[in-house]
């Protein structure tokens, strides 16, 4: 863990893919690298928005990186069985058409033919994710069943059957994303923690609506899914921000017929009566993520609240304490004004 690896602008999707690899098969180390964070952290000028915004950073990678995984043991599963998974599931073989959004050439799973060393397992860079795979890691419920707030159904029917995310690190982002920028982070693989001055959201997720008769990107197509984190033990009044969480708000310029994805984080903060359904019935479970609505609807908003770690069900006990002590740092107040007081 002493080691390091050190890399230049611009962003490195490659490292990433290995980083996220690693880490996803050493659950340990990564526990590691956020008690470490953690102890780091607690020494500087980081308050607990700040520590919030690195807490879901981790776990949108985690829940990425989970999707990732799932899809390759079903697409290993279909290639194996003859279609079919282990428990007889049927999976979809994916479009042709998506061959844009995957355009890395696919490699064999065999080992080179090496003397003396042992086999070497050579890794596919993924291709884009469907939404609806993503927004079942996060909740452990099926997307179709999510009360996804005021979207009109024909939007939510496109956001969930062509919406595709295609991300595997983060970029600071100096200015409001616009869809150039959401483009590029398609094509790069980033997705962008926003500045502390942007309206609305704290980090911004690339979404391409992937239209089954067209076969090449276009701006027209872009949207996105955006994050607002809250780091705080008492209630927020989430539906202020269900409101406030808009493209017009954020001054993000996306197409207007383009549904768009609004997640509120509340990583403190749980009303008893949904710490109780978290932990009850799965049908119960559905409910919690309903974020409270204020104002006009807007039909092309999807939206879900995630009150408290323990609405993330993918996550592991070690990880939700190792981000628990992240959450709740405190800083070492000597340490920081160490030359001052000599």
């Amino acid at each position: 863990m002493a080691r390091h690896v050190s890399t230049f602008y611009p962003s490195q999707p490659i490292y990433a893919l290995t980083a996220n690899d690693y880490l996803y098969q050493n659950e340990d180390e990564l526990v590691l690298c956020i008690d470490s964070l953690a102890r780091v952290l607690s020494r500087g000028c980081v308050d607990t928005g700040e520590a919030g915004e690195y807490a879901s950073r981790i776990i949108l990678l985690c829940a990425m990186n989970k999707t990732v995984h799932d899809l390759k043991t079903l697409d290993k599963a279909r290639d194996g069985t003859d279609n079919k998974a282990p428990d007889g599931m049927d999976i979809d073989s994916p479009p042709d058409d998506m061959k844009t959004l995957d355009k890395a050439p696919k490699t064999s799973n065999k080992a080179p033919n090496i003397p003396d060393s042992r086999p070497v397992e050579l890794k596919e860079f993924p291709g884009a994710i469907p939404v609806a795979r993503f927004l079942e890691t996060l909740t452990g419920i099926s997307a179709n069943t999510l009360p996804l707030g005021s979207i009109a159904s024909e939007q939510k029917k496109r956001l969930l059957e062509e919406g595709m995310m295609h991300w595997n690190h983060f970029i600071q982002c100096t200015k409001t994303p616009t869809t150039e920028s959401l483009m590029e982070g398609l094509h790069r693989g980033v997705a962008m923690q926003c500045q502390h001055s942007q309206k609305a959201f704290d980090q911004v997720l690339t979404i391409y609506l992937k239209e089954r008769s067209r076969d090449f990107l276009e701006p027209k197509n872009i949207s996105f899914c955006g994050v607002q984190v809250k780091n705080v033990p008492h209630d927020t009044a989430a539906q202020i921000y269900q409101s406030l969480m808009t493209p017009e708000n954020a001054g993000i310029d996306i197409p207007n017929v383009n549904p768009y994805l609004a997640l509120f984080f509340d990583l403190k903060y749980s009303p008893q009566i949904d710490k109780q359904a978290q932990a009850g019935d799965p049908e119960n479970r559905v409910k919690t993520y309903q974020l409270p609505a204020q104002g006009e609807p807007d039909v092309r908003q999807a939206s879900l609240v995630f009150y408290g770690l323990d609405a993330f069900n993918f996550l592991s006990p070690k990880l939700k304490q190792a981000l628990r002590k992240l959450i709740n740092i405190k800083v070492d107040l000597l340490l920081r004004h160490a030359d001052v007081l000599g």
